[in-house]
């Protein structure tokens, strides 16, 4: 892929004066479906997967052990385990979501946690609706928060997430919540995706660690303060440089959004309707 360079200046340091450096210019993708190897939720979207979620729906956690056993006579282990920890995380992603979307949605452990409460997401879209935004990159998406927000106030959504576990319960949130039309959801590394087609750039990275195939977690340092450092796997490399990168290849530079974690500077220069 070509590249164009792009003049920049590093930050100036103590002993050190400002020189410029290049960062290549993104070029912009086609629509890409990326549902590669089969995913670890798969079996959950068969239609035993499906029934055993229905089943257990309201079931009690307390009572997992002999809910389990006798679930296992009839289904097969692993598909009986990952039914359960998804009721789980339905369970408790009831206060975010209501449990409408809830006991539709696929989440994984960090989404529940980190994932933008439903209220908060319409809000942000509203937002960018009343701005003309009529398409969005969402990097970083995780589940799918964001995205489906984004996505019931009419705008189209091209959802990156560098976990593939993530990117996959996204596409499959999507898919229930009827979104899927509006909602392109990409496995990579958000530097890798051109947003120059996109009218804004939305960007909430993951804020705390976790394991690989949680879909969170943290790999690479982001600059932050110099006694708090926040490090990232599914938006990897140094946050706040490639998110103004990210918002100043789309298409329309009046828009983007970037949620940071404590003691993250700003991008200089990139322009936003929040913090």
């Amino acid at each position: 892929m070509a590249s164009h360079p792009v003049s920049a200046v590093r930050p100036r340091g103590p002993d050190r004066a400002a020189r410029p450096h290049t960062v290549p210019r993104l070029a912009d993708n086609g629509r890409v479906n990326d549902a590669g190897s089969p995913s670890p939720l798969a079996p959950l979207l068969t239609a035993e997967g499906q029934a055993l979620l229905t089943a257990l729906r309201d079931y009690d956690p307390g009572q997992e052990l002999a809910v389990a056993t006798r679930l296992r006579r009839d289904h097969p282990a692993g598909l009986v385990s990952a039914a359960l920890t998804q009721a789980r995380l339905r369970q408790r992603a009831v206060a975010k979501f209501g449990a409408g979307d809830a006991y539709r949605m696929y989440f994984t452990p960090n989404g529940v946690e980190q994932s933008t409460r439903a209220s908060v997401a319409a809000h942000r879209a509203a937002r960018f609706a009343a701005l003309g935004v009529r398409s969005v990159a969402d990097l970083c998406c995780g589940i799918g928060g964001d995205a489906i927000a984004l996505a019931r106030a009419g705008i189209s959504v091209l959802a990156v997430d560098h976990d593939p576990f993530a990117a996959d319960v996204a596409r499959a949130n999507a898919e229930a919540l009827g979104l899927a039309p509006l909602i392109e959801v990409r496995r990579a590394d958000v530097t890798e995706v051109g947003t120059s087609s996109h009218d804004a750039v939305f960007v909430d990275p993951a804020r705390r660690a976790g394991r690989p195939g949680e879909g969170g977690g943290r790999r690479a340092a982001v600059a932050g303060s110099s006694t708090r450092r926040r490090t990232h796997r599914r938006c990897p490399g140094p946050w706040a440089r490639r998110a103004q990168r990210a918002s100043r290849h789309s298409r329309s530079r009046q828009v983007s959004r970037t949620r940071r974690s404590p003691g993250t500077p700003r991008p200089s220069g990139s322009p936003t309707t929040g913090t």
